[in-house]
């Protein structure tokens, strides 16, 4: 299950987070932060690769469903 905070930030379960890293590798300004029994905490620091970013992890989630 992922959470979506906020247009930027996103928590990926461990079973897509292999998809969103692949998904987001060519995109600048991406953190992943570990967070114990939650999955990880993926967010965006471009803010003009917003829309990028939301689609290019909802496309990687969609994958794994």
């Amino acid at each position: 299950m992922c959470t979506e905070e906020s247009k930027d930030a996103i928590v990926v379960c461990d079973v897509a987070i292999q998809d969103v890293r692949d998904a987001l590798a060519n995109l600048p300004g991406i953190n992943f932060i570990h967070l114990e029994w939650k999955g990880t905490r993926v967010m965006n620091t471009t803010p003009e690769y917003t829309d990028r970013f939301g689609e290019n992890v909802r496309s990687a989630i969609n994958r794994v469903n």
